[in-house]
C-alpha cells in the first residue's frame, strides 16, 4: 500500500503581474460587478492573498478557472475562483474508474498496460492507499474512499510531492513451469508400462497383435504427456 504521507514543501506566490492580468481579465466579463467585490477593501492586499492562494495553480488551471467563469453571471469570490480552476472530483466516477483500471496497469500485455490511463493522478493514488478497489458495493465504502480521494487530491498539488503523476505501470511476472527431467520421463514410462501392461494379454496371456500393440504404445504417449503436464504444474 503507498502512503500518502509525505511533508509538503511551501510554494512560491505567484508573480502579482498574473493577478492583475486575471484581474483585467474578470473585470472586462464582469465589468463594474467584480470591482464592486473590493469596495472599502486594499486592493493590493487583494491581489497578495489571490497571489498566495494561486501557488500551486498552472497557467493551464488558472486558464480554466477564467474559461469557467464565462458560465457563471457573478463574479467569483477567491474561494470560488479556485474551485473553477480545480474542479473536485466526483468520487463514485472515480472509484469506478480505479477498479477498472488498476487491474490493467499490472497486466502481461504491453498494450493493455498503455491503455491504463488515469483522468486524474489522485485516483491512482486513492486507490493505492485504499486497497481492494472494486471488492464491494460503492454504498458500502463511500465515505471512507472519499476521505482518501480528497487527500490524495490534496497531496497531488503540494510542491515537489511525487503525487503529481502516475508512475508507468510494471507487469505482473508470471512464473514458468519447469520442463520435466529425463529422469522423471524414464520414471512415468516405467510406471506406465506396469500399469498399462507389457506385450502381452495381462487376463489371456495371448501375445498382443501388432495393431494392439501401437493402441498401447500411443496410450502410453498420451499417459506420459498427461503426467508431464500434471509435474510441472505441481512444481513450484
Amino acid at each position: 500500500m503507498q502512503e500518502l504521507s509525505t511533508s509538503p514543501q511551501p510554494a512560491r506566490p505567484v508573480p502579482v503581474s498574473w493577478i492583475e492580468r486575471i484581474f483585467t481579465r474578470l473585470s472586462s466579463y464582469y465589468g463594474s460587478k467584480f470591482a464592486d467585490l473590493w469596495t472599502g477593501i486594499d486592493i493590493n492586499q487583494v491581489k497578495t492573498d489571490w497571489s498566495e492562494a494561486l501557488a500551486t495553480y498552472t497557467p493551464d488551471e488558472i486558464g480554466r478557472g477564467l474559461a469557467e467563469c464565462l458560465r457563471h453571471d457573478w463574479p467569483p469570490t477567491l474561494p470560488e475562483f479556485l474551485k473553477r480552476c480545480r474542479p473536485a472530483l466526483d468520487p463514485e466516477a472515480a472509484y469506478w474508474e480505479a477498479s477498472k483500471v488498476m487491474p490493467l496497469r499490472h497486466s502481461t500485455s504491453e498494450h493493455v498496460r498503455a491503455a491504463a490511463k488515469f483522468s486524474h493522478p489522485a485516483i491512482f493514488w486513492a486507490a493505492c492507499e485504499f486497497g481492494d478497489i472494486g471488492q464491494t458495493s460503492y454504498d458500502r465504502i463511500k465515505v471512507r474512499w472519499k476521505i482518501v480521494l480528497d487527500e490524495a487530491y490534496r497531496r497531488c498539488y503540494e510542491v515537489g510531492g511525487k503525487f503529481a503523476t502516475v508512475p508507468e505501470p510494471v507487469a505482473q511476472l508470471q512464473h514458468e513451469k519447469p520442463a520435466i527431467t529425463e529422469e522423471q520421463r524414464k520414471g512415468y514410462i516405467e510406471k506406465l508400462k506396469r500399469e498399462i501392461g507389457g506385450v502381452s494379454n495381462s487376463v489371456t496371456g495371448a501375445e498382443l497383435t501388432e495393431e494392439q500393440r501401437q493402441q498401447r504404445l500411443q496410450r502410453i504417449d498420451q499417459a506420459i504427456e498427461a503426467q508431464e503436464a500434471k509435474a510441472g504444474g505441481e512444481s513450484p
